[in-house]
């Protein structure tokens, strides 16, 4: 167990071993989705805002709030799954994601994942996603370095990583990666700004992802999106180098407001993008 840290300081000098740990919480979790995910049946609930619910979000939840708990005291834990994490936001906390793409779950189509992230005074700092399915995990292995690692639950003998980096933007046009589950018009109507050439789909955080391994260019969101949907993959695609922009006024997107929740935003494969804001958005309408 790392010491309670009570500085920022401290946090910076340890960022390996928080790593190495917020990993062993996304593996830990994703076991128990596994072992839920094998059933015939997977029973389902449904929040007040008619978002789907599965004992996977639950079980994997309480995993990562033991494991972090543990081995990181000193650092605040605000879950998707727990109402009270918020009454208070610290100027270091992780926002987890237990189960991102419940949705895809339910679907068995495999795009679901575990997600932690970092923050520190309102930036994403660090990262971790996992993909259970594939035992694939996304990683900020310091502020400006982005690996994927497979066969990330196996020992180290056998695990496989590479470095990930985005892309530049394809001279004859970017490649858009949309929502497998949340797209919209609004959405298909922004991309138009942007004149892609390809459009790919995909679910949970791995849209984050797929800008970051430079498979696709843009992941714009307009629509509803808490902050535990995409500090995780936002680190990681920032240690890539991209970063997630809100579309308001085409700065980083930041964390720890009131709500948590986020304003629209396109994640972009590099910071020399010009990034179409809400206003471009709109006068095309």
């Amino acid at each position: 167990m790392i010491k309670t840290m009570k500085t920022l300081g401290d946090v910076f000098v340890q960022y390996p071993q928080i790593v190495q740990i917020m990993e062993g919480a996304v593996i830990a979790a994703g076991q128990k989705i596994m072992a839920i995910y094998a059933n015939d049946e997977i029973p389902v609930d449904w929040k007040a805002d008619d978002s789907p619910l599965t004992q996977a979000d639950l079980r994997a939840h309480q995993v990562i709030i033991d494991h972090l708990g543990q081995n990181l005291p000193g650092i605040q834990i605000i879950s998707e799954e727990d109402e009270t994490s918020t009454a208070v936001i610290e100027d270091i906390f992780f926002l987890v994601d237990p189960l991102d793409g419940t949705k895809e779950f339910i679907k068995r189509t495999g795009e679901f994942t575990v997600n932690i992230g970092l923050i520190i005074r309102g930036v994403a700092k660090l990262g971790v996603v996992y993909l259970p399915v594939q035992d694939k995990m996304y990683v900020t292995s310091n502020e400006e370095c982005a690996i994927v690692i497979r066969s990330a639950s196996e020992i180290s003998a056998v695990r496989q990583s590479e470095r990930i980096t985005v892309r530049k933007v394809p001279t004859d046009g970017p490649t858009i990666v949309m929502s497998a589950s949340h797209s919209s018009v609004e959405t298909q109507d922004y991309c138009m700004l942007y004149t892609p050439a390809n459009t790919l789909s995909a679910g949970s955080s791995l849209k984050f992802c797929k800008v970051a391994e430079g498979r696709a260019d843009f992941y714009p969101r307009l629509g509803r999106t808490m902050e535990w949907d995409t500090a995780a993959a936002h680190a990681v695609l920032k240690a890539a180098g991209g970063n997630v922009f809100t579309l308001k006024n085409g700065k980083e997107l930041l964390y720890g407001k009131p709500e948590l929740d986020n304003s629209y935003f396109i994640a972009a494969s590099n910071n020399e993008h010009i990034i179409k804001t809400e206003l471009d958005w709109r006068e095309l309408l």
